[in-house]
């Protein structure tokens, strides 16, 4: 990619900023790394999980699971919550402290100056104002982190008890029809460990399915921004300072005078 951009006649660079340029080559490179990163493995980690999860449960007690997963879009929903909050937070936040984080760059850059003016009172005075939104931020988004957090983890409990109650339920009416001693014989058709099971395999497949949101939007973007990077890459340019094509001039012949005669010149910028 950088080596395709470096092959780019003026005129294309003319067309875009250096700083764009730098800051939108830093962001691709970002964006497919992660896409093709970590990001893919914890989408498949997650989907694993939730299938798995899903596929244990209805091995186990099928009944279970069928009521469990009537539960289960509010864990699933609580849990992309939680990853969509997460996100918007951090993001808040680091735009929150880039100010600050400017200005302390800034005065650290040309202490010499700043000392040399007797500034520093004045200069924390600014950086410390500008700590103070940040704050505000910082408080607004713990709160809404706990929240989400506590929307999570109070589905989780809810689907738990339900299932701890139908299960329940289960155990007591094989027990009510004459069963009693099946635990001693091992020939209960239901048992306590099987239930814990279905309903810890439910309860991971269904948190599994809410993160997976996060996996499946950074492989987007990352194909967007490969995109991107395609159409650079296969970018030929009128003229090609890295092709080995055309006439080559003899070494001896050249004598190093070069003259322009009769050319006009016309850029898209």
């Amino acid at each position: 990619y950088l080596r395709a951009i470096m092959r780019q006649d003026i005129a294309w660079h003319d067309a875009r900023s250096t700083a764009g340029l730098a800051s939108t080559f830093a962001e691709t490179a970002q964006l497919v790394e992660l896409g093709i990163g970590t990001k893919l493995s914890e989408g498949l980690r997650f989907l694993g999980q939730a299938l798995g999860g899903v596929a244990t449960g209805f091995y186990f007690e099928w009944d279970i699971a069928l009521v469990l997963l009537a539960i289960a879009p509010f864990s699933i929903g609580s849990a992309a919550g939680l990853n969509t909050v997460t996100r918007r937070t951090s993001q808040r936040m680091a735009e929150a402290f880039g100010s600050a984080g400017a200005v302390c760059a800034e005065v650290l850059g040309a202490v010499r100056t700043v000392a040399s003016f007797s500034a520093e009172p004045r200069e924390r005075a600014r950086f410390e104002a500008l700590l103070a939104p940040a704050e505000a931020v910082g408080i607004r988004s713990g709160w809404q982190r706990g929240l989400a957090m506590g929307a999570m983890m109070g589905t989780e409990n809810v689907l738990m008890a339900v299932g701890l109650v139908y299960g329940a339920f289960k155990i007591a009416s094989e027990r009510a029809r004459g069963e009693s001693n099946c635990a001693y014989t091992n020939s209960c058709k239901v048992s306590g460990g099987e239930v814990l099971l279905t309903i810890f395999a439910i309860d991971m497949g269904a948190q599994a399915f809410g993160f997976l949101g996060q996996a499946i939007t950074a492989l987007s973007k990352a194909r967007t921004a490969a995109g991107r990077m395609k159409l650079t890459i296969e970018r030929t340019p009128s003229i090609d300072a890295m092709s080995d094509e055309g006439l080559t001039p003899d070494a001896a012949s050249v004598r190093g005078r070069i003259e322009f005669a009769h050319c006009a010149f016309r850029y898209p910028a």
